[in-house]
């Protein structure tokens, strides 16, 4: 939250402020709804791939845990495929917040950067 409220911050005008909300909201929901599909049929493949089956409902609450890294513990993988799978949904979730970090970035020295023409 605090980083799309950073984004916002640093984009100049409105358009580009809604254009980053809209990228970030589907950025923050595309992957954990990715990993919760795969994380249900991994669990509908092999029950015991995670500490209990998971229903849809549970693959993304696991997926949400997992990708806000908060961690509960309540359902944990099991089997090698399922913590490879939680494996590369954290390496994405960090992957996420660095290329955001480096937008937000970008952006804020391109603001401090004095004009070429020498006025600013």
């Amino acid at each position: 939250m605090l980083l799309a409220l950073g984004l916002l911050v640093a984009i100049g005008s409105a358009h580009d402020r809604v254009l980053v909300l809209l990228s970030a909201v589907a950025a923050v929901a595309a992957i954990p709804a990715a990993f919760a599909g795969a994380m249900y049929r991994v669990s509908g493949a092999d029950p015991d791939a995670f500490s209990e089956p998971l229903s849809k409902v549970d693959a993304l609450y696991v997926s949400v845990i997992t990708f806000t890294t908060t961690g509960f513990r309540d359902i944990s993988p099991r089997s090698s495929t399922a913590r490879l799978l939680v494996v590369f949904e954290l390496l994405s979730t960090f992957v996420a917040a660095v290329l955001a970090i480096v937008l937000v970035a970008r952006r804020l020295r391109r603001r401090s950067a004095p004009a070429p023409d020498g006025t600013g």
